[in-house]
């Protein structure tokens, strides 16, 4: 969003690609999930300090 800004465009942020269960599973804990999520979390951190470290954002 901070990059079309930066340009000079509006726009409208709007969740996709919203992953969720059917069901909540309150009492499973799956090691490998967890560390695929922090993996996602981590790829997109890592991506926003690169475009801030160049000047993008």
């Amino acid at each position: 969003m901070k990059i079309f800004q930066k340009q000079g465009l509006e726009v409208i942020p709007l969740p996709v690609d919203y992953q969720t269960a059917n069901t909540l599973q309150w009492t499973v804990f799956d090691l490998v999930d967890g560390a695929q999520n922090w993996n996602k979390l981590i790829h997109e951190i890592i991506g926003l300090f690169a475009y801030w470290i160049t000047g993008k954002i």
